[in-house]
């Protein structure tokens, strides 16, 4: 019987009491969930500012203006099919061929 109380005391160790939730309904149910953005005070809400092509570019961040460019560029054109690095003539950007591929197609 003492092993059956220790179990039953360090179950109740790990258990919030009252005293440590707060008002805040994000604190209790289901959206709770010990996020850490709420431990490092970081706001709820989304930011809704966004890096334009040029500032990713003089930020050095040259894949990620790329990406964003591309996305604007393909909104603007949505009748223009979609080319591979094959179709552009580029199969250096092409990840090596695997051996199973390879026996496939000789």
């Amino acid at each position: 019987m003492p092993r059956k109380r220790k179990a039953d005391v360090r179950s109740q160790d790990n258990e919030a009491r009252k005293d440590e939730l707060g008002n805040d309904p994000r604190e209790v149910g289901a959206e709770s969930a010990g996020q850490s953005g709420d431990t490092q005070r970081l706001s709820t809400d989304e930011d809704s500012d966004n890096e334009s092509v040029e500032e990713l570019s003089e930020a050095a961040q040259d894949i990620e203006a790329a990406r964003v460019e591309g996305s604007e560029d393909a909104a603007d054109h949505p009748e223009r099919p979609v080319h591979t690095h094959n179709e552009y003539g580029r199969p250096d950007d092409l990840p090596p061929a695997r051996i199973s591929d390879r026996k496939k197609a000789s």
